[in-house]
């Protein structure tokens, strides 16, 4: 890397430590945040974890972290920056090999540009960090696969990382463990073609399978299964009928932005190619599926039916979905000239199948669809990183990171409008803590899309529960969380 890009790959890492410094420092403990905080400073937070492995849920390593970090928030505001900037650095190591500002600036782009919900699930929430350590393992044990894939044997080093990731993923959540297992067999089967039969490669494949069966068959996973009767009554076709509302949501309408950057940097690479046909097919498909994206936007402006149709008819929007991705499959292998078109290929599916797993989940909520969000800003930067120089110029490196400090800014606001009203909400409670003999305990409500599950519903009894005894208020107490008059 010349000296020039080292500077702009430090200054930009700089920027996302101090933007989730930032955020982190202000956010405070939510929603499952307050019990895991009560039973970390009960218990040890090991035999805790061992404890809920039994009775509660299989996911050891992020029980683990609950009890042992939800109880220092001081621990979690360096942590939390620290594991994004790792992210922010694999991004580049396995998508940007020559250093490109470009690419340095898309990958802060798509940091940025996360959905409100991802953001307040897995950015801002203590136990939403669950999901964040898992994604900066898997590309950790990622780039380890990529710079020995075209070795003639995997090294020692890939297999260290590759058991320590695998341990720790197969058992902290389900849907990137059983993604990891399809990486490995992918990795297993590509060292097979290439003459190598790799026991180290194997070995990682088997500790990812058995780390899963463990973390789905545990004795707490397969309790918690069985409160949900619904789901377990519904049949195969039913609970992927359930979910595809979300499917959509979480895969293509949440991820809109980078969805069009994508759309952006495939037009890009067409336009540096002799491929009218093609450019007229691309023409087509994106130009729908980003109709589609905007068409709330686009309704306001128009007032047109026919487009406010196009975000709420879910058969055309799965159409379109379904068109979208057999041509970026069909650019990857019919245009993409690169001898990146097999690891390409390889993100592209490995970003679908995290979010297909969740088909049959029980619960898919957004902070599930990280890992996909993730993986499609490595496509992204793929994608231009085969894009000559001189065509991505600097007036669009200057636009990207334009529009990204723009909503850095626009996150801020919302982290310190939230502060604000925490404020307000600690002097009441100050004042409930004073006053033992309140039976009703009435709380402001946080501004919406600010942070994660600061406000409890009255039929929430566990959160209503644990808010009363983290805080100290009087357990008998019932709390009432209303809005701010403007």
């Amino acid at each position: 890397m010349k000296t020039e890009r080292k500077v702009y790959f430090a200054i930009m890492t700089m920027i996302v430590f101090i933007c989730f410094l930032y955020i982190s420092y202000l956010t405070p403990l939510a929603g499952d945040d307050w019990g895991y905080a009560i039973n970390g400073i009960k218990g040890n937070p090991f035999l805790m974890a061992l404890q809920f492995y039994q009775t509660w849920s299989g996911r050891f390593f992020s029980e683990l972290y609950g009890f042992s970090v939800t109880p220092n928030k001081f621990l979690w505001n360096i942590l939390n920056p620290l594991l994004f900037v790792i992210i922010f650095i694999m991004l580049n190591l396995i998508a940007n090999p020559k250093s490109k500002l470009l690419l340095f600036v898309v990958a802060f782009f798509g940091m940025a540009f996360v959905s409100d919900n991802l953001r307040m699930e897995t950015y801002t929430w203590l136990m939403g960090t669950t999901y964040v350590i898992p994604l900066a393992l898997v590309l950790i044990y990622l780039y380890s696969v990529f710079k020995n894939i075209n070795k003639s044997k995997m090294s020692n080093s890939y297999l260290v990382i590759g058991i320590i990731t695998n341990i720790y993923i197969s058992l902290a959540m389900e849907n990137i463990a059983a993604v990891l297992i399809l990486i490995n067999i992918c990795l297993f089967v590509y060292r097979i073609v290439e003459g190598e039969y790799s026991l180290r490669v194997l070995a990682v494949l088997l500790i990812s399978v058995v780390g899963f069966l463990f973390l789905r068959f545990s004795p707490g996973a397969s309790y918690r299964l069985s409160l949900n009767t619904a789901y377990l009554d519904s049949s195969f076709f039913e609970k992927i009928g359930n979910n595809l509302e979300y499917f959509l949501k979480f895969t293509f309408f949440d991820n809109k932005y980078l969805i069009l950057l994508l759309n952006l940097a495939i037009l890009l690479y067409l336009a540096t190619k002799e491929t009218f046909g093609h450019v007229i097919i691309a023409g087509l498909v994106l130009g729908l599926s980003s109709i589609m994206l905007l068409s709330n936007k686009l309704y306001s402006i128009t007032n047109l039916e026919f487009i406010k149709s196009f975000s709420q008819n879910q058969i055309l929007a799965l159409i379109i979905f379904t068109c979208f991705i057999i041509y970026l499959f069909f650019f990857i292998n019919a245009i993409f000239e690169s001898d990146n078109r097999l690891k390409l290929n390889f993100f592209l599916i490995i970003a679908g199948a995290s979010n297909l797993v969740m088909l049959y989940s029980p619960i898919f909520g957004s902070r599930s669809s990280i890992y996909f969000y993730y993986f499609t800003i490595i496509i992204v930067m793929m994608i231009l990183d085969a894009i000559k120089e001189d065509i991505t110029s600097k007036f669009i490196i200057v636009l990207i990171m334009g529009l990204s400090l723009f909503k850095v800014i626009q996150i801020k606001g919302k982290y310190d409008l939230m502060n604000d009203y925490y404020q307000i909400k600690l002097a009441e409670i100050n004042y409930y803590q004073d006053h033992l003999e309140e039976s009703d305990i009435w709380l402001i409500r946080m501004p919406i899309y600010t942070v994660h599950a600061q406000d409890i519903e009255d039929d929430d009894t566990y959160h209503q529960d644990v808010f009363k005894e983290y805080f100290n208020l009087n357990p008998d107490g019932k709390l009432h969380f209303y809005y701010k008059e403007n």
